[in-house]
């Protein structure tokens, strides 16, 4: 949990009638308690003497993180700390306390009362139940700094940069959610690669808080950059001044509705354009909805240009009254109330291309956003023939390494397609101005005014042979392939004609499956993938030709190497991980693994330990221990998720020889959904055997709809 984005707030909990309230906390610490629980929770007395005397249940929250975020960063006036907070709600009468901290090392058994009881943050909705049924007055304080504030804090100089950082060993993610579940971070970001989606941390805009490390996976490896250096950004690229474009002077006045989100400099590309504006000899109306301030939450910036004798009455854009619609976020842009800002006849649009995930993307992978709806509702209500769409993350992710530089990319993209009334050099001139980033930001605008200058030597800057994504086929076809290739070749030569890319494909995973156990092991895939051959070749499907037999070649692959202890080890030990770490971190790195041992579970140990480089050897021979797997020799078998792991690929492949026995023309569709039901089969542990029981239950369920009156058997 992090308490980022927003004022430390109180949250007063009224349990007699199940509501909350969250206020701001701005006044002195106990008038702002007693005022307001009599305001917002009438049927409990204020705290102290009186609503200890009558046993009032009622418990507050306070959130408390030590910066006014909305504001700027700057600490509260007359800010108490935790310690002499805790003082006077004891003095008060408050008999429970608990004090939930991420770092319990900065409090001193002498600092706090004996009333006070410390917890991890993972102990939070333990402690609130448990003072759910306390009769009286009970405090809940979370101390964990605004993480925003934090990292702000780090650019500026004022506090150490972090020299430690989180990676996911995509290879090992199962793609599960669980990070997202457990620490909402808005850094952890969808990657495709050849064994399906996989979760990857956006590394420039975390905030190193590595609460997504809690999550139950063992994808998660910390590195320690051992220079004290950050994440690697590439040289900023030499791009020329291309002079101020011709500009019509103003004829009226102009209105620039900016919609993003936060944490991405909405409002900083606000100030820059209304200064630079300024300095053309504009009059300049600006007003922000920023909400909450939330990272990644709605922002709104409404900005005019009028010529001084022809000054604007409003701060805000109408109904219809935008003239440039600069889209930094296409989610955001698509939101009505946005979009009736537009005209058809008056407002051209320039978009950013890539959405920027929101919570419930990151809590639900099966939750997926098509970007080109959204691109198109905007275009819907803008001049199409003046509006542009620009992939602006991308490059700002392959030029500079940072998500933050995208909406200035937008801005110079802007304003070579003349949707910008505002000369280039009072725009560069603000960003000097601004004196932050300034010749990153400078050449970010020159490079949006390059992208549609000239799209082609943009699409060459940002062409880059390392690809940051979670595929180990670069190394399965450099390293294994050489070895693997003759019994590969065998298997594959078994099967009869195929179309080259499904061939492609199967050979990768018997490769796969090779490395994994042995050739007799991949044997035994390759004869599942050629009866599901057979019967699909018995079908005229027409265009929906391999749909059944594509949906096999994944999801058998996927249940046969499946992530036990042997298949972790070999993943996190692979050197083309290695080779990623090296090429995303500035000098020499240190790695270490985050695991929970299956034997720590055993005795009740539900928690991760860090095992550093010195572990490396100790992986490495338990990865060759895999000639154990399946044995009586295999001491992970004999853990309950382990058997029900080598037991699912036994029921999956009778499933299919069913499917492959039943299948007719008119239930092929209901027979691929059969073979792809272990794509919803995820995670580690407890997380993975409940999606087994879902998934055993929704095969259930599809297995009746094939084996319908209208079925009939083609081997009959």
């Amino acid at each position: 949990m992090e308490l980022s984005g927003s004022k430390g707030l109180w949250i007063c909990i009224d349990r007699m009638r199940g509501g909350f309230s969250i206020l701001p906390m701005q006044k002195a610490i106990w008038s702002t308690l007693q005022t307001w629980s009599e305001q917002l929770a009438p049927n409990c007395l204020r705290t102290g003497s009186t609503s200890n005397a009558t046993n009032s249940n009622i418990t507050f929250k306070i959130l408390y993180n030590g910066a006014i975020a909305n504001t700027g960063g700057q600490p509260p006036v007359g800010q108490r700390t935790v310690a002499q907070l805790t003082q006077l709600l004891t003095i008060e009468g408050v008999k429970r306390i608990a004090l939930i901290a991420k770092d319990r090392s900065r409090y001193r058994a002498g600092d706090l009362p004996p009333t006070v009881e410390i917890h991890d943050p993972e102990d939070i909705s333990k402690v609130q139940s448990d003072f759910a049924r306390a009769l009286g007055v009970t405090i809940v304080i979370y101390d964990g700094e605004c993480a925003n504030e934090r990292r702000r804090q780090q650019k500026r100089g004022k506090i150490p940069k972090p020299t430690e950082f989180t990676v996911v060993n995509e290879d090992v993610c199962e793609n599960c959610g669980n990070c997202g579940e457990v620490s909402s971070c808005m850094s952890l970001r969808k990657v495709p690669t050849e064994f399906g989606d996989k979760t990857q941390i956006h590394q420039s805009s975390c905030n190193q808080d590595m609460s997504c490390v809690k999550g139950e996976c063992p994808s998660f490896v910390t590195v320690r950059t051992l220079s004290g250096k950050a994440v690697r950004r590439p040289p900023l690229p030499e791009i020329e001044n291309f002079g101020d474009k011709d500009l019509a002077p103003l004829d009226r006045p102009f209105h620039l509705c900016i919609p993003g989100v936060g944490g991405t400099g909405v409002i900083t590309i606000n100030s820059i354009l209304a200064q630079a504006a300024t300095l053309d000899g504009y009059q300049t109306t600006s007003f922000d909805q920023t909400g909450a301030a939330q990272k990644w939450g709605p922002v709104l910036s409404n900005l005019i240009l009028t010529r001084r004798n022809l000054p604007s009455s409003v701060n805000t854009i109408g109904v219809g009254r935008a003239d440039l619609y600069l889209a930094l976020d296409p989610l955001a842009a698509s939101e009505t109330a946005n979009l009736q800002k537009c005209a058809k006849d008056r407002t051209a649009a320039a978009i950013s291309s890539t959405i920027l995930p929101t919570g419930e993307m990151i809590r639900n992978v099966n939750l997926q956003i098509e970007t080109a709806p959204l691109i198109e509702s905007i275009l819907d209500v803008a001049d199409l023939s003046r509006s542009i769409v620009v992939d602006a993350s991308a490059v700002a992710e392959a030029l500079f390494a940072d998500y933050m530089m995208a909406n200035m990319v937008m801005v110079g993209a802007a304003y070579e397609a003349g949707l910008l009334p505002i000369s280039a050099s009072s725009i560069e001139r603000s960003i000097a101005f601004n004196a932050v980033a300034v010749q990153a930001n400078t050449m970010a605008f020159r490079v949006g005014r390059l992208a549609v200058r000239d799209a082609d030597r943009v699409r060459a800057l940002t062409a880059r042979s390392y690809r940051q994504l979670a595929d180990r086929v670069e190394e399965m076809n450099l390293k294994n392939r050489s070895r693997t290739s003759p019994k590969c070749d065998k298997i594959v030569a078994a099967l009869g004609p195929l179309d080259h890319d499904v061939a492609e494909r199967i050979k990768l995973r018997i490769d796969d499956l090779i490395d994994y156990q042995n050739e007799d092991y991949a044997k035994t895939y390759g004869e599942v993938i050629k009866r599901v051959m057979l019967a699909e070749r018995k079908l005229s499907f027409g265009s929906q030709q391999n749909t059944l037999l594509r949906a096999v070649v994944d999801n058998l692959h996927k249940l046969m190497a499946y992530k036990d202890e042997y298949e972790v080890a070999r993943l996190l030990t692979q050197s083309v991980f290695r080779k990623r770490v090296d090429a995303l971190f500035e000098g020499p790195v240190a790695l270490m693994f985050n695991l929970q041992p299956p034997l720590l579970r055993h005795f009740g140990i539900n928690r991760k330990i860090r095992l550093g480089e010195w572990f490396v050897p100790v992986l490495r021979f338990l990865s060759m221990m895999k000639v154990l797997r399946g044995t009586p020799f295999d001491v992970f078998a004999y853990f309950g998720i382990r058997r029900r792991e080598r037991e699912l690929a036994g029921w999956y492949i009778l499933m299919i020889e069913d499917v492959c026995r039943l299948v007719r023309v008119e239930t092929i569709r209901t027979a691929t959904q059969l073979a792809e039901i272990p794509r919803d089969i995820r995670g580690y542990e407890d997380l993975k055997a409940k999606s087994i029981d879902a998934a055993k239950t929704k095969a259930e369920g599809l297995m009746l709809e094939l084996r319908g009156p209208a079925s009939s058997s083609l081997s009959a």
